[in-house]
C-alpha cells in the first residue's frame, strides 16, 4: 500500500487521504499528515495525527498554522495541562 501511495502525484495523494482519512493504514499516517499539512489541509492533518495518537505532531501542525487555541485544547484533552496552559496564554 505504501509503495502505491508514494507513486501517486501530490494532488491525488491529498484526495486519497481526505477520502480515506478514517480508514487510513497506520503505515501511511506520518506521511499523510505531512502531505495534508503541505497542501494547506490543516484540519485534516490534525485530525489524522490526533486519531493515530500522534499528539505532538498534531500540536506542531497547529502551531505552524498559528492556531494556538486548538493546540491548547488538544494538549488539554491529551492530559498535558501544563502545555495547554502555556499555549493558551
Amino acid at each position: 500500500m505504501k509503495e502505491e501511495f508514494e507513486r501517486l502525484p501530490f494532488d491525488e495523494k491529498v484526495s486519497y487521504l481526505v477520502e480515506n482519512l478514517r480508514e487510513l493504514p497506520d503505515e501511511l499516517a506520518e506521511e499523510g499528515v505531512e502531505v495534508l499539512a503541505k497542501a494547506g489541509e490543516t484540519e485534516y492533518a490534525v485530525v489524522l495525527a490526533r486519531d493515530k495518537g500522534m499528539i505532538d505532531r498534531a500540536i506542531a501542525v497547529l502551531l505552524d498554522a498559528g492556531d494556538f487555541l486548538w493546540a491548547a485544547l488538544i494538549a488539554r484533552n491529551a492530559g498535558r495541562d501544563a502545555l495547554s496552559e502555556k499555549l493558551y496564554r
